[in-house]
């Protein structure tokens, strides 16, 4: 592996890059305690969104343009209850209605007041660049702790998302994966238990399914086949608790399931090793962009890997190495 070697990988791979490494990074307290109900559409097309941020050289948020062909191909999909039009009025006007509750510091006669954050400042019509019909997305400001000021957080693929075809499913993969980013140094299997009024709460759900079979059959189970069949995450069968013959919580047990896959889908951030994390971000800091680090990494043999990485760690721990930006890309 050798910079030679990378000149070369870059002329082949050119302008047809994949870009499918778009990662959503999202601060932890904020996917633990966030209180939202979004159907699919929604939250993939806020992943997406939030995949285009960079925290590192972000300060504020930056007002994002998508076409109106571009969501119709990624979020429609021709699957449209009426016209293009209707539906991009539906989902504009819902997405800017949709809300995020949580619990604040502020107490008033010893309870805590409940705060209640819009996800979008602004959502406008417009026309982009290419003189194509699109629609301008600004994110409220109240969420630059949570999506640009970050401290820990988890690396959502909206790769992953894109294949669910539930919005509970998403929001739970969300909370199975945060974890699994904090507790995968740790332990192979990671838990979450949730009484369950209180998990009906996080999902927006509250007062909803009173009859725990339904809850089971219609979100529970519906979600975690989801999860299991189209995403980085393996969902062990839930651990339902009772009180008397009532379910009054549920624990979850997950781990990671990688399938890497090279070829087709390219390698995933996600499914770094430590070492590949670093090289990775070596390559970055050299000028490479993410997803065309991850291709190179993806097409580097294992021997050959291992032998860039002892030379990477030398010159890092001995010598300080540091090199110019010469391949900006």
């Amino acid at each position: 592996f050798t910079f030679a070697s990378i000149k070369k990988s870059l002329k082949i791979m050119g302008a047809n890059l994949f870009t499918s490494q778009k990662v959503a990074r999202i601060e932890n307290a904020f996917i633990f305690n966030a209180r939202y109900n979004l159907s699919a559409r929604e939250q993939k097309l806020i992943l997406y969104l939030i995949a285009q941020i960079d925290p590192k050289t972000q300060k504020e948020f930056q007002k994002q343009i998508i076409s109106i062909r571009e969501l119709d191909k990624h979020l429609i999909e021709g699957k449209r209850s009426g016209s293009l039009y209707k539906e991009m009025t539906e989902l504009t006007e819902k997405i800017s209605t949709r809300q995020i509750k949580f619990d604040s510091d502020i107490e008033y006669k010893g309870k805590k007041l409940k705060g209640i954050v819009n996800w979008f400042g602004s959502i406008v019509p417009c026309i982009d660049k290419h003189g194509n019909t699109a629609i301008e997305f600004e994110f409220s400001n109240k969420l630059k702790p949570f999506l640009i000021d970050l401290t820990e957080y988890a690396r959502i693929s909206i790769y992953d998302t894109l294949r669910l075809g539930s919005g509970i499913a998403i929001r739970l993969f969300q909370l199975f994966r945060a974890q699994r980013d904090r507790k995968a140094k740790y332990e192979k299997t990671s838990s979450l238990s949730y009484e369950l009024d209180e998990f009906k709460v996080l999902l927006g759900l509250e007062g909803k399914y009173s009859d725990i079979r339904n809850f089971k059959r219609d979100v529970i189970d519906t979600a975690i086949k989801q999860i299991n069949k189209e995403t980085t995450i393996k969902v062990l069968k839930p651990i339902y608790t009772k009180t008397g013959r009532r379910v009054t919580g549920v624990k979850f047990q997950f781990k990671d399931n990688f399938k890497r896959n090279t070829k087709e889908n390219g390698l995933s951030i996600l499914e770094l090793t430590f070492a590949e994390d670093k090289s990775l971000g070596f390559l970055i800091n050299f000028g490479i962009k993410e997803e065309i680090g991850l291709n190179l990494i993806s097409r580097i043999g294992s021997s050959e890997f291992r032998g860039f990485e002892d030379w990477y760690f030398e010159a890092v721990s001995y010598t300080h190495l540091t090199l110019p930006t010469i391949y900006s890309v």
